[in-house]
């Protein structure tokens, strides 16, 4: 039972009423927790198992969450927007579009960085 102690993710049902999805309050929920633990600060993260040096088992988004990528992908979409590439995050005017997170690849380091929507935060 205690390896189950790390892996406890609250779940607030107003959450997937707002997002319309119970898998996007589960992650929203998850989000906030990493970022806590962050201070707000970006951090990276792996969908999904890999080859990549950094990669440790267990701590990729669909072995944490037990959900599939596409159950991941589209949970994301709900509350915020996936850039393909570092460029095209650079790029944008507006990286949130009113969404709370984003994230970009970063096809060099082969990692994903995922961010919060401070001043969304902030307001409400």
């Amino acid at each position: 039972m205690s390896s189950f102690a790390n892996t406890v993710i609250p779940y607030y049902p107003a959450l997937s009423t707002k997002f319309g999805s119970v898998t996007s309050a589960i992650l929203f929920a998850k989000l906030e927790q990493l970022f806590i633990e962050n201070s707000n600060k970006p951090f990276h993260k792996f969908l999904k198992p890999c080859e990549h040096k950094e990669y440790e088992k267990g701590e990729s988004w669909i072995e944490e969450l037990g959900m599939t990528e596409t159950e991941f992908r589209t949970a994301f979409s709900k509350i915020g927007v996936a850039y393909k590439s570092k460029k095209k995050f650079d790029n944008s005017d507006d990286k949130f579009q009113g969404k709370c997170y984003c994230s970009y690849i970063d096809r060099i380091g082969r990692k994903t960085y995922y961010l919060i929507n401070k001043e969304l935060f902030d307001e409400k």
